[in-house]
């Protein structure tokens, strides 16, 4: 949507980092599983396990990261998405926002987070995360958004629509506890069927060609090309 003071979204600091780093490492370890030499085929099996949960953990956390965790700012709402819940709170039932604050191992601060209060419940945003000093600022463009809200919606038929909107909003929420089938998941199904066409669609006709052209050499320089080659005969096969 079109960011205005009234409606805007805010996201993970870490976002972007997520991107450049996420998305190719969880790649990376997925390409790893099938392509690098593990030595005997226990060790392939067992590593190649590891690499491939690894890889599937990373591009679920950064997918998160990146397409998940966010708060949404509307004339007529705030809506907390975290990774595996999302939660729309109207501006009349918004009480207040507080920091919540995440320790580390040593008991100090680690780092904090918004908290959004409402007669009934206190929510916990995954993001954005920061200092105390950070995301006082963020606090406050929050609560100006509201203060620029219509003020038809305090009457009492904007507040009973408002309400009815709210307990919609918060049957919607409990439904959608796991990731609904959204961009951000789709986005996630392409990344990966472009990595499992590459690995086994280009990536076998690659090594298949090289074996074809330069098939002795690699034999006699390579240690792992004849298991490199029967893997990829079996899978063409």
């Amino acid at each position: 949507m079109v960011e205005t003071e009234r409606r805007f979204t805010l996201h993970a600091r870490s976002r972007k980092i997520a991107r450049i780093i996420g998305y190719p490492a969880g790649l990376g370890l997925l390409a790893a599983a099938v392509f690098f030499p593990f030595g005997d085929t226990q060790d392939r099996w067992v590593v190649g396990t590891i690499c491939a949960l690894f890889g599937l953990i990373t591009l679920l956390f950064t997918w998160s990261v990146d397409r998940r965790r966010r708060i949404e700012v509307t004339e007529w709402q705030v809506t907390v998405v975290n990774s595996f819940s999302r939660y729309v709170v109207a501006w009349h039932e918004l009480s207040d926002i507080e920091f919540e604050e995440i320790q580390n191992q040593g008991g100090g601060t680690a780092y904090h987070r918004l908290a959004f209060v409402t007669p009934g419940r206190r929510i916990v945003a995954e993001a954005p995360a920061g200092s105390e000093r950070a995301l006082m600022k963020v606090r406050d463009r929050i609560l100006h958004a509201r203060e620029l809200s219509p003020k038809e919606q305090q009457s009492d038929v904007g507040i009973a629509v408002a309400g009815a909107a709210a307990v919609a909003d918060r049957f919607g929420a409990r439904l959608s506890k796991f990731p609904r089938l959204k961009g951000g998941l789709v986005f996630t199904v392409l990344v990966l069927s472009v990595a499992v066409t590459f690995v086994f669609g280009i990536g076998s006709v690659i090594i298949l060609g090289l074996d074809l052209i330069l098939g002795d050499w690699l034999v006699a320089h390579v240690p792992f090309w004849d298991e490199l080659i029967g893997f990829f005969d079996s899978v063409s096969g």
